[in-house]
């Protein structure tokens, strides 16, 4: 990214024109789009400071190099063509030569930045798009909620856009009952469960596993007709197993990590190293949406997006 200058309360310009396009690209927020206009006001204050929040920098409302750099690494994947560092923003040469992987790796990636967590966090209030948008589950409250867990709708989504064998009533009911001897029904506060299940605390083992229902998602959202189905793999598509020497993997295929446990993850178009990929991940380090590098070692297979080319 070019350099840019520290910007603050009270500054404009183009600097901060360029600011606010890149707050505009993060969707985890729960605040109004700015309008770009380069005049850092306090809209523009309330949301560098969010950002600063859930990037875990200094939360001062100075927009200078750490907070810079953090912004850099989203232009290099959220902007769209011709806003990249506030210069001509050419695409690396994967993205043009195969439009369904940019779109699949730009639909996560959008969740990825700054971190998306699905945890039982709790977001208020309840005028929070995550809460207008996507209805509560279990019994209809006689009362607006005002507080929601944030992974909730965010998991429930994935599983309903790319989850085959998941029906509505598997998230309501948790297989338990109250203290009434009823069956417990799941509530907009219950967090991010399903059918007996929940996402897997700290260290733990078991739980709800969507890696590969995200990385499913992601292909949905660039129009490739696909599900997961319950128990993977996705439908329509060949595994390629690394020891049978198949083609390199490219930009947007989904691999499969068998160490230190399986895990499916999207490739990104950046060069990692000779050991490692660069990889954009659901159900990463505390049920994040994350981008961060893979060894290369552990990776047993792919599924190729060259399947779907022809859809």
């Amino acid at each position: 990214m070019a350099s840019k200058k520290t910007v603050r309360m009270g500054s404009q310009g183009p600097d901060v024109v360029f600011l606010q396009t890149l707050l505009n690209t993060i969707p985890q927020t729960l605040l109004p789009r700015l309008i770009e206009d380069g005049l850092f006001g306090r809209k523009t204050l309330e949301r560098v400071i969010e950002f600063q929040r859930n990037a875990r920098l200094v939360v001062d409302g100075v927009v200078g190099p750490q907070t810079w750099g953090m912004l850099d690494e989203l232009t290099k994947f959220l902007l769209p063509p011709g806003k990249k560092d506030g210069t001509d923003g050419s695409a690396p040469d994967a993205w043009r030569e195969e439009p369904f992987r940019e779109a699949a790796l730009r639909a996560g990636l959008a969740e990825a930045f700054p971190v998306s967590k699905v945890t039982d966090f709790i977001t208020t209030p309840a005028e929070s798009p995550l809460s207008t948008e996507l209805p509560p589950l279990g019994r209809p409250p006689t009362y607006r909620p005002r507080q929601w867990r944030f992974g909730w709708p965010r998991l429930k989504h994935y599983y309903d856009v790319a989850a085959e064998g998941v029906n509505d009533r598997w998230w309501r009911m948790t297989g338990e009952t109250n203290a009434e001897g009823s069956p417990q029904i799941i509530t907009n506060l219950d967090g991010v469960r399903g059918f007996n299940l929940r996402v897997p605390q700290p260290n733990a083992m078991s739980g709800i596993h969507w890696c590969g229902i995200f990385a499913t998602w992601c292909w949905i959202q660039a129009g490739v007709k696909t599900k997961w189905p319950w128990g993977g793999p996705p439908r329509g598509i060949t595994k390629r197993w690394m020891d049978k020497k198949p083609p390199p993997p490219k930009p947007g295929d989904m691999l499969v990590l068998a160490k230190p446990l399986i895990h499916h993850f999207l490739l990104l178009p950046d060069d990692a190293g000779p050991n490692h990929y660069l990889s954009l991940n659901g159900n990463s380090d505390y049920q994040s949406i994350t981008i961060k590098r893979i060894d290369r070692s552990g990776v047993v297979a792919y599924y190729s997006l060259e399947d779907f080319a022809n859809q």
